[in-house]
């Protein structure tokens, strides 16, 4: 399975479009100036942070024997999506 591109990632606003690239690093998506581009922007932008922060939750959930907590069943789901099955390639 191939990781995603390691970050930081930081959201950038263009003249003609929005972007999310690594720092000092490639871009990762780029969209057409809308209302909501920049708010697109920033959430794709935080993903790792938010992938390793559901992550450790559940670590801290499973310590504290809370695996079935609302909380816990979010994080799983979200990490799902955020992972591509075994045997999956990029692109």
């Amino acid at each position: 399975m191939s990781a995603h591109t390691s970050g930081p990632w930081k959201a950038t606003v263009g003249a003609c479009y929005d972007q999310v690239e690594v720092e000092n690093g490639p871009l990762i998506c780029f969209a057409a100036i809308r209302e909501e581009s920049k708010a697109n922007a920033c959430l794709i932008a935080a993903a790792p942070d938010l992938l390793e922060a559901c992550k450790r939750l559940l670590v801290c959930m499973s310590l504290a024997n809370w695996e079935n907590d609302d909380a816990a069943i979010c994080a799983r789901a979200a990490i799902a999506r955020a992972t591509p099955p075994d045997g999956a390639r990029n692109g």
